[in-house]
């Protein structure tokens, strides 16, 4: 792993006054169509930054959106519009 050879602290610190994000999404919209149901729009304008060390919760209500980003950030789904990064790269 990249911070390995800082303490938590330290990487944190330096991470932080860096600007290196590990993983970064902006701007990401996920539209699902149907020729049934026609188009539904499952995650909207969605922008978040993660630094090494970090631990985030994505939370919200059932169909709110979560499971949908969460396989866009982990590159099973592509976003219909945005990006992610993940150290600096997509």
């Amino acid at each position: 792993m990249m911070l390995s050879k800082y303490k938590t602290s330290e990487a944190r610190n330096q991470i932080v006054t860096e600007s290196h994000f590990m993983l970064e999404c902006r701007n990401i919209k996920k539209e699902f169509r149907s020729s049934i149901k026609g188009s539904f729009l499952a995650v909207n304008d969605v922008s978040l930054s993660v630094n090494g060390g970090e631990v985030v919760a994505i939370i919200g209500e059932s169909g709110s959106g979560k499971t949908t980003l969460a396989k866009i950030l982990a590159g099973f789904l592509e976003p219909t519009s945005g990006e992610v990064l993940f150290m600096k790269k997509p």
